[in-house]
């Protein structure tokens, strides 16, 4: 039979001709392809017969063709494959365009269910991106990393950008309302107003080629949130609810009341003295007083201790509720999301709770066939209970932790409340829960107009304007039950924060082909960031009612002067992308930014970040074709710049601000002089990162297995630096251009469908990301360290108080920064003959006992120069990895994420681990695997070892942090819905959060950083808060 032909165009959902669709008949496996114009020719035997149509990224479509002919068909886009739409910087893309490093995280319903952030919602998820916990209390933040450390004295966390709203908010909270000395507040969430159930999509942008599209704002990485957008259709009403319990996990096991009892006595019959408890036949206990006899003879009128567990008697269960009810619809020419919504989590400290309520608008209009109006309204209010965690001190009474950890096992032991003999007078962490307060009230608000007009098919024109204010007030009181409130009578600070940052972007987009093999499109457009910033604090003491407790701040008998600050910042940008594509395989991009920052003096205010990508698909080469199941095979590679101005402002200029003076005027009152705050320094210019990334993204059996992998290099140069200076210039740091840093890192994720079935799913992803990062220049000269000869520099002392006293980190040209800095030991002074080896300490002879020191240079005497590296707080690499696989209506999934290779300074430990003289509880093993003639072989120092303090920073306290945790794991079920159900779909399911973690860690839980915002304090666990195992039930309806 003579050959027939079958002619035909395929198109697309824009109906825009498809080139490359497979054409073939069904069940054969020769065919053609589409030309440029997405025509195609033929031959075909015999008819009927059935034509299969198929392009990557659209669904196949089959076509029942009964003659020769012409035909058309238009296939419609499966948008979990290579056609997905991913937003990018000032644009979208379809993700087989893509030439740059970026993260697509499309939010599960599982995930969102069991977190309450957007950094949560990230956190093992994403390659490449690390996220560290300040603290486990509600309303701590989380730091978040791209691609390793991107500053050494500057902010590392990345830009965030919300539906076109520059949101640069992570590290902003009030000032310390109670600052001077050794106060510390730790610091609150800066990322809110956001919730993780109104996410569509967040992109994070890595590569250079990604982000120099936001040049000065984009050296860090940025992380783009789409959140949800009406449909058109009726109104479809969504209500979510999740409960959640928790408790402690991981608690710290001290000596309990016993144990203790016999700690003390101990402690004191070593020194010759008296013991400190007497115990009764009855088991009973009291404090001893004179001699036994007196205890003997009184003991019908002696107060007995009563025991306690203090984890017991605090740590609380909590419960967690989340509300959420969505609206979606409109019609072709308006649409609209709204959703409103009320989250409580409570904390394991009884008065702690974060507490918020938020709304958002998403509408959409059309005025007009080629004009469009987007607009967006979040409001978020917020309101949290913090008590005290980190501080800058860390003795007994500085805060709840501590309380909890090391107070004496006793009821009304006056050591536990500080010996305060009055009648407000609290058992020891009681009082926290009694007479300290840390209140604040957070508003935010997030607004949006976004208009389109398609001034032809080949340019349209987008004008954004995104507004993002923030009100925020922040009070701490010290009542007089503590013993910093006893001191002064009452203490109370109040301090606010207003801020309001606008852009406004205005972009011309173009678009066209030429020829049969080319297409061009691009964006150019002019940006305006602006923000003002206003700070205030007021503090007092000395209250004669505490009742008002912060309240009653105007009560006060000792105000202390009052601050106030404003600033403002402006950045001026121009911008330009252009992407070519030649015979829809080979990919070009090229992008350009110019910003210009008030950060800077003028003729430094511009800095110029451009790059450049190419992409090659190399599955569309006809060599490659014959491998059927490889889908997608794309080689990257881009190169370009990105620029760093996060400093304070006004460094370029010497602004003036008060301080107390000696003089008075004319009727003896104190005159207050002005002086200048900082040393100006009019050279300053921009910190530049050089980013060069190959990566290559892979796809097998029509992307049911995708992934990527990508390797870079990042040079970071001319680092803003805030240098020690000469004392005689009357400063003691300013900033300037000094210094270089180097990061290196490979990326690997996957996702794959093993079963995609009518009935049974089954899906597993992972990522896996290693970075390693060097300081190649600090521009200074080198210096001895301790046993390390190199320029560097120490970074900042981690406590004003009597333990950790020193810096526990510290930057050397030429290695990793912020390593370990401290005493190296090895194990226990156990018999003479080490005795007689080991050195002294600072002229100090050692005890049988005694931690043995190394000696580093042989002197016999451990000194700062036996100083030594002793850990390293950057991972080797961090990782995630899920699966989820369902059966008809029932699912279940789970997902676990980790880190490798880091050291925590578990500082906590200068108090736990050492059985010293004071009064403080220890851990069990601190007291009862001590070292004694009796117990040659313990593994921890003598009972009165008390150099801990003095010795400052050793390696008995750095610890491996590598873990490895179970995030949550859940069962579903979808329950059945028929068409008269009121609800079209209803999912039920329950959770388990943090039920496993398989680490060697012995502090609370290894996921911390208490000083995650301070660059010079790295890897620290300091008096941070215990974290929590729960189990939630969430309801989704559908209605």
């Amino acid at each position: 039979m003579a050959q027939q032909t079958v002619t035909g165009t395929v198109y697309n959902e824009n109906n825009e001709p498809l080139l490359g669709a497979s054409v073939s008949i069904e069940g054969q496996t020769t065919g053609v392809v589409t030309d440029f114009d997405g025509k195609f020719t033929l031959n075909v035997e015999r008819f009927p017969t059935n034509i299969l149509i198929a392009y990557l990224g659209y669904k196949p479509k089959t076509l029942a063709v009964e003659q020769a002919g012409n035909v058309t068909v238009t296939l419609e886009p499966n948008l979990q494959g290579l056609d997905a739409i991913v937003v990018i910087g000032y644009g979208e893309v379809q993700k087989g365009e893509l030439t740059g490093a970026v993260g697509t995280l499309k939010p599960r319903q599982e995930a969102v269910n069991v977190n309450n952030s957007v950094e949560s919602l990230i956190q093992g998820r994403v390659a490449g991106v690390q996220v560290q916990a300040q603290g486990n209390e509600p309303g701590a933040p989380l730091s978040i990393k791209i691609r390793g450390l991107n500053s050494l004295t500057g902010s590392g966390e990345p830009l965030y950008v919300v539906d076109g709203i520059i949101v640069d908010s992570a590290t902003e909270d009030t000032l310390d309302p109670l600052s001077g000395g050794s106060s510390y507040l730790a610091p609150q969430g800066g990322i809110a107003g956001i919730n993780p159930r109104d996410i569509e999509s967040i992109e994070v942008l890595k590569d250079a080629s990604a982000t120099s599209i936001y040049g000065s704002r984009g050296s860090n990485g940025v992380i783009l949130i789409t959140t949800k957008q009406g449909k058109a259709g009726k109104a479809v009403f969504s209500y979510d609810t999740t409960t959640t319990i928790g408790t402690v996990t991981n608690d710290i096991e001290v000596l309990n009341s016993d144990q203790y009892v016999n700690y003390q006595n101990d402690s004191r019959a070593v020194r010759g003295f008296d013991p400190a408890y007497y115990r009764y036949p009855d088991g009973s206990v009291a404090t001893f007083e004179m001699s036994e006899q007196f205890m003997i003879d009184n003991a019908a009128t002696i107060e007995r201790l009563q025991p306690v567990d203090w984890s017991e008697d605090i740590y609380r269960t909590t419960i967690s509720t989340n509300h959420r009810l969505s609206a979606r619809g409109g019609s072709e020419t308006s649409k609209y999301f709204i959703a409103a919504g009320f989250v409580e989590t409570e904390g394991v400290i009884p008065n702690a709770f974060a507490r918020s309520t938020d709304f958002l608008a998403n509408l959409s209009n059309d005025l007009a066939p080629k004009l469009k109006l987007d607009s967006k309204f979040g409001a978020t209010y917020t309101k949290n209970s913090s008590s005290k965690g980190t501080d800058n001190l860390g003795g007994i009474n500085n805060n709840i932790i501590r309380q909890i950890v090391s107070g004496v096992p006793f009821l009304n032991d006056e050591i536990n409340n500080d010996g305060l003999d009055n009648s407000e007078a609290l058992d020891g962490p009681r009082a926290w829960l009694n007479d300290y307060d840390d209140l604040s009230d957070d508003l935010r608000l997030l607004g949006a107009l976004k208009l389109n007009y398609d001034i032809s098919p080949t340019f349209d024109f987008k004008s954004t304007f995104g507004a993002d204010y923030r009100y925020k007030q922040r009070q701490v009181y010290y009542g007089t039950a503590i013993s910093r409130g006893a001191q002064a009578n009452g203490e109370a600070g109040l301090s606010e924060l207003k801020r309001f940052r606008y852009n406004w972007d205005n972009t011309l987009g173009f678009k066209m082909k030429f020829g049969k093999n080319h297409k061009i499109n691009g964006t150019v457009g002019v940006i305006v960031d602006q923000s003002q910033i206003e700070r205030n604090s007021n503090q007092a003491s000395n209250f004669p009612d505490q009742s008002l407790r912060a309240d009653g701040i105007s009560t006060g008998q000792v105000f202390q002067q009052p601050f106030f600050a404003k600033e403002r910042e402006t950045i001026l940008s121009f911008l330009g992308r252009v992407n070519y594509t030649y015979r829809n395989r080979y990919l070009f991009t090229a992008t350009y930014r110019a910003d210009g920052s008030s950060k800077f003096v003028e003729g430094e205010r511009f800095g110029h970040f451009p790059s450049v990508a190419l992409a090659w698909k190399m599955d569309r080469e006809k060599w490659l074709r014959k491998f059927e199941n490889l889908s997608n095979l794309k080689l990257r590679v881009s190169y370009g710049f990105t620029g760093n101005q996060r400093i304070p402002n006004y460094q370029y200029l010497a602004p003036y601000g008060p301080t107390q003076s000696p003089y008075s005027d004319a009727t003896g009152g104190a005159l207050t002089a002005l002086i200048p705050q900082n040393l100006s320094n009019r050279e300053l210019t921009w910190e530049t990162t050089e980013q060069l990334n190959l990566g290559l993204d892979y796809g097998f059996f029509d992307e049911r297995v995708s992934g990527s992998i990508d390797i870079y290099k990042k040079d970071i140069n001319d680092l803003l630096l805030n240098l020690e200076i000469a004392p005689s210039t009357g400063f003691e740091t300013y900033f300037a251009n000094n210094g270089g840093l180097e990061n290196k890192g490979i990326e690997f994720s996957i996702n794959a469908d093993i079963i995609d079935g009518e009935d049974w799913k089954w899906n597993v992803y992972g990522n896996i990301a290693a970075v390693k990062n060097k300081i190649t220049n600090l521009g200074r000269p080198a210096a001895q360290f301790g046993t390390e000869f190199a320029p560097g520099y120490l970074g900042s002392q981690i406590s004003g108080g009597n333990f950790f006293k020193v810096p526990a980190n510290i930057y050397l040209q030429g290695r990793q920064a912020g390593l370990f800095y401290g005493f190296a030991t090895d194990g226990i002074i156990s018999d003479q003959s080490e005795l007689d080896d080991s050195p002294d300490y600072r002229g100090q002879a050692p005890q049988l006992g005694d931690v043995r020191l190394v000696d580093q240079n042989g002197d016999g005497n451990i000194t700062d120069e036996d100083l030594t590296i002793i850990g390293n707080p950057n991972p080797d690499f961090n990782y995630g990895f899920g699966s989820s696989v369902s059966y008809k209506n029932v699912s279940l999934s789970f997902f676990f994420n980790g880190i490798e290779g880091n050291d925590i300074a578990n500082g906590n430990l200068l108090r736990e681990d050492y059985a010293d003289n004071s009064s403080s509880n220890v851990r069990r093993q601190a007291y009862l695997d001590a070292w004694s003639p009796e117990n040659p072989d313990g593994a921890f120092p003598r009972v009165g070892y008390d150099l801990a303090d003095e010795t400052g920073f050793t390696d008995r306290i750095v610890e491996d942090g590598s873990f490895l945790r179970l995030s949550y794991v859940t069962l579903g079920f979808n329950i059945p819905t028929t068409e008269k159900s009121f609800f079209t779909n209803a999912y039920l399911s329950v959770s388990g959060q943090n039920l496993l973690l398989f680490t060697k860690y012995k502090g609370f839980d290894p996921e911390v950083n208490s000083f995650s915002f301070d660059p010079g304090r790295r890897g620290i666990d300091w008096q941070s808060f215990p974290n929590q195992k729960s189990f939630a039930a969430s309801l989704n309806l559908t209605f």
